[in-house]
């Protein structure tokens, strides 16, 4: 079992609508408000999920609970994994740290970057034209790599409470590598916005720049970067998982979903389900997040 990893900064389709012009909505989609809700029930189910499982299984996340690779049954419905432990209670707490990982990586981005891009409205033309030219520059980075690098370097340097050295470093490298489209779309939507009738009459009253800009641009500006978030949610799902087979993932003992993939994929022909069983938790949460990312990357076009 393969996993296909996305430039995290780069939205699915549905998202690509807020560079170009809105269409209509394709036959046969549900109604936005519908898409956003299942979306959010997914996301929300997969949360309970994570946090209700572990705590009314018989078994712990790391303690052995029969033989290996026992098939799915009453007593462990989605089977044992090659050291005897439950792989439905694995599976619950590693999808609550791949979406707390995913969460917290993606507001870190969202807050970093919309603020980047709003101090670069306020500083000189020249400043913010050489700032931009840097920050195409870093856009251009594959993001994977930017990752890699990150995480491989932050490894042994951070540590964060009681958090796993490993997960601090996947997702301060996530920050570092995802802020950058949130700066770039936050000048170019308020410098569109510049020129519009309200934004001219609140700078004909003697509205101060910064005020303008927080109590007039920064709204409009948010609705476009809060799509392009769920976006990159989708993409950093796939990211965290796809770390472990590169080797800089999330180690033992913390469950998590992609290094349960690696784990499992060279017994996927006499225990499918130590590996497919994570992979759907995979699809699961970031179909959850493109039907969220879908509707209001809509809904920013209009």
């Amino acid at each position: 079992m393969t996993t296909t990893t996305r430039d995290a900064r780069t939205p699915p389709a549905a998202a690509l609508s807020l560079i170009g012009s809105a269409g209509g909505r394709r036959p046969g989609r549900l109604p936005r408000p519908t898409e956003r809700r299942v979306g959010l029930a997914i996301l929300a189910a997969c949360g309970l999920g994570a946090l209700a499982v572990p705590r009314i299984s018989r078994w712990d996340v790391t303690a052995f609970a029969a033989s290996a690779l026992e098939p799915p049954s009453w007593a462990h419905p989605f089977g044992t994994d090659q050291l005897g432990r439950d792989v439905l209670t694995r599976a619950a707490a590693a999808v609550g740290l791949d979406l707390a990982i995913t969460l917290v990586a993606v507001a870190a981005c969202l807050a970093t970057g919309t603020m980047v891009g709003l101090l670069l409205i306020l500083a000189p033309k020249l400043v913010r034209n050489l700032a931009l030219r840097l920050v195409d520059a870093f856009l251009a980075i594959p993001f994977i790599l930017l990752v890699l690098l990150a995480a491989g370097g932050l490894e042994s340097k951070l540590a964060i409470g009681g958090v796993q050295p490993r997960i601090a470093a996947v997702m301060v490298a996530i920050v570092l590598s995802g802020w950058a489209p949130y700066a770039r779309f936050t000048v170019t939507r308020a410098l569109a916005l510049r020129e519009r009738e309200s934004i001219v009459a609140a700078r004909l009253l003697g509205y101060s720049p910064a005020r303008v800009l927080v109590k007039h641009m920064a709204p409009a500006v948010m609705s476009t970067n809060l799509s392009y978030a769920a976006a990159q949610a989708v993409g950093t799902v796939g990211t965290v998982a796809s770390l472990a087979f590169l080797g800089v993932g999330v180690t033992e003992p913390a469950a998590e979903l992609g290094q349960m993939m690696q784990a499992g994929i060279g017994l996927l022909p006499v225990a499918w389900w130590v590996a497919i069983v994570p992979g759907l938790a995979v699809l699961v949460i970031g179909t959850g997040f493109g039907l969220v990312a879908d509707s209001l990357a809509e809904e920013a076009s209009q």
